[in-house]
């Protein structure tokens, strides 16, 4: 940065100030008299660059306003490190209003308006801000001492800012990170004793939907045992009826067979001999003894034998047909009746077995609730049940008897039933209640899961911050070893100049604390062994040393310096040497500007600025 002009009204002691034409390069020199106003020449470049001064701050604007005045401007042009002409303006006035605007000069382009705009862009622009400004390229009236080592301009210069900045965005971020990681911890201990609370028991679901299949299964068989039981108990009350009447009638077409049978063997023996052994001794003693016991038998019934003979045999052949027909019929009765009889054993056993068992758990549950298997005595109706069993496998059983047995099964399965769907009610609540929990618990743990996860993402973040902290302090504090040696080397080649070669070699350690080699002891002295003006040229030239290292970090280009008395205990001679050697110290510092009271004669200068007391307005040239 350059300053080609400088343009105020009503700022500090000057009504107007004007200094236009500024020279690029060489030597500005201010004097005058104390109360002439040269220091306000620098606090007013200082305001128009910055917004505010050295010694005084936008607190109480009336201390920037001249006497009298109700307002004032400030105006400062320059050529930026991308050789462009920029103009920045400030207002000001007694009630606390505050304006400004940055523009481009050669385009007349508006870049910025408003304090904070205009404050950021020229950063941009210039790459320092006023706290670099006031430790390097500012020197105002005061004592000069070293910057403190931690301080942002020296971080700046040393060009571990940017790491600075972004190490400290790193710990903010791991503060962040660390207090997400104690909230989240502390969430997930709060759903780890909201789990545990719950007292999941993994095996209690499956043991209630095993229980339920069993009651299910058991309500299930004895309904169909009892139905089986009713219709096999119909059927035995139709059949054994028809039954024991094919019975009779099977007896009794059995004796018709035999009678039939006979009478048919009869006739075919009497018409056999008599017809087909006419001659023979039998015949004819049959013939005769037929005539004597039936007089006139051969004119009416020889005839008659063969077709007697024939009804014989066929009603002997139906009634042996009747007889199968009968006994066929009671067979399929008898199997129907093993049937039934096997349902009354079915139906024994489901009564037998009452409420199946179930595990223990859940019988527990089942106590704890009050719905507990109720003991009944089946002996005498299980001991009914097998004498009908075997009677009506015999069928011999009546159909009331079946029908009173059936009854008695009816009633107390059907009780057991209803003990069945009592404590299948209660199981399916249970079980509803459990799905709740489950689910919650599900959800607990799928919480738990991602708390976790975030847990294990936001540490990870940590580990990675701190890894990248830790390389930008190893960046950071070689950069801060190359700068101390840099400035130390710049320093040392600069105080040989400033000394007349009686000082020539110093030490700055990491605090920026200063010792110079003494030629005439042949050591290294602390800095407070020196003279006061001696202890001046060291501090002079490691500034320029540490203001040089900030051009050179921030790539600001050709830039301007300012000196407000800084000779103040230079002796002429020191004061004539430093003047002469000010120029050739750096490539970088070309415009230099020097508030003195007065310069020692010859000195050469290519812009000289005369204050006095009594002057209002300057303007040059």
């Amino acid at each position: 940065m350059i300053i080609t002009r400088i343009q105020s009204e009503n700022f500090l002691k000057y009504r107007n100030l004007d200094l236009r034409d500024l020279p690029e390069k060489g030597l500005i020199t201010v004097g005058g008299a104390n109360e002439s106003g040269k220091t306000s020449i620098g606090e007013t470049l200082c305001f128009g660059l910055f917004g505010r001064t050295f010694t005084l701050d936008l607190l109480d604007p009336r201390k920037l306003i001249r006497w009298g005045a109700a307002r004032c401007s400030v105006m400062v042009e320059f050529k930026g490190r991308d050789g462009s002409l920029y103009e920045v303006t400030r207002y000001l006035d007694d009630e606390g209003g505050y304006g400004a605007r940055l523009l481009k000069s050669e385009e007349g382009i508006v870049l910025a308006k408003g304090p904070d705009d205009v404050d950021k862009r020229l950063r941009e622009l210039n790459g320092f801000g006023y706290d670099e400004f006031i430790e390097s390229f500012y020197l105002a009236q005061r004592e000069l001492t070293t910057p403190h080592p931690h301080s942002h301009t020296i971080k700046v210069m040393a060009g571990i800012a940017p790491l600075t900045a972004v190490g400290e965005e790193l710990k903010e971020a791991n503060q962040k990170e660390e207090n997400i990681v104690d909230s989240t911890g502390k969430d997930f201990q709060e759903v780890a004793k909201r789990y545990h609370d719950l007292e999941i028991n993994e095996k209690w679901m499956p043991a209630l939907k095993k229980s339920r299949v069993r009651l299910d299964e058991a309500r299930k068989g004895k309904a169909k045992a009892l139905s089986d039981l009713e219709v096999g108990a119909s059927l035995y009350e139709e059949t054994a009826p028809v039954v024991w009447k094919s019975q009779r009638m099977a007896k009794l077409l059995f004796g018709l067979s035999i009678v039939a049978f006979t009478f048919a063997a009869l006739f075919w023996v009497v018409w056999g001999t008599l017809a087909l052994m006419p001659e023979s001794p039998q015949a004819v003693a049959l013939a005769d003894w037929l005539q004597a016991s039936m007089p006139g038998w051969d004119a009416g019934f020889r005839s008659a034998l063969q077709p007697l003979a024939w009804i014989g045999t066929a009603a002997f052949a139906l009634s042996l047909f009747g007889v199968w027909r009968m006994n066929r019929r009671a067979e399929q009765a008898r199997r129907q009746a093993v049937l039934v009889a096997d349902d009354l054993k079915k139906a024994g056993l489901e009564l037998a077995a009452a409420v199946p068992s179930l595990p223990k758990a859940v019988a527990k549950f089942f106590r704890k609730r009050g719905v507990e298997a109720v003991e009944h005595d089946y002996h005498d109706l299980l001991q009914d049940i097998g004498a009908v069993q075997q009677s009506v496998r015999e069928l011999t059983a009546q159909p009331a008897q079946v029908r009173d047995v059936t009854d008695r099964i009816d009633v107390e399965i059907g009780q057991q039933t209803e003990e069945i769907g009592q404590r299948l009610d209660v199981l399916d609540k249970e079980i509803r209640h459990e799905a709740k929990r489950l689910k919650h618990a599900e959800g607990l743990k799928t919480i738990q899961v991602n708390l976790n996860r975030k847990l294990r993402d936001h540490q990870h973040r940590i580990k990675v911050n701190e890894t990248a902290i830790s390389l930008l302090d190893a960046a950071s504090h070689h950069l801060s070893h190359r700068f101390n040696q840099e400035v130390l080397m710049l320093a040392g080649e600069a105080l040989p100049v400033f000394t007349q070669g009686r000082y020539k070699h110093l030490k700055i350690d990491e605090n920026l604390d200063v010792r110079v080699f003494s030629n005439e002891k042949r050591d290294f002295m602390d800095f407070d062994e020196t003279s006061s003006g001696t202890q001046r040229q060291i501090m002079l030239s490691l500034r320029l040393a540490m203001t040089q290292e900030l051009i050179k970090n921030i790539e600001a280009g050709r830039q301007f310096i300012f000196f407000d008395e800084p000779f103040a205990f230079f002796d002429q001679e020191r004061i004539r040497n430093t003047l002469e050697q000010l120029p050739h110290i750096s490539k970088d510092i070309t415009q230099i500007w020097l508030v003195a009271q007065e310069f020692p004669e010859g000195t050469v200068a290519d812009y000289r600025i005369e204050c006095r007391q009594d002057l209002e307005a300057l303007t040059l040239p």
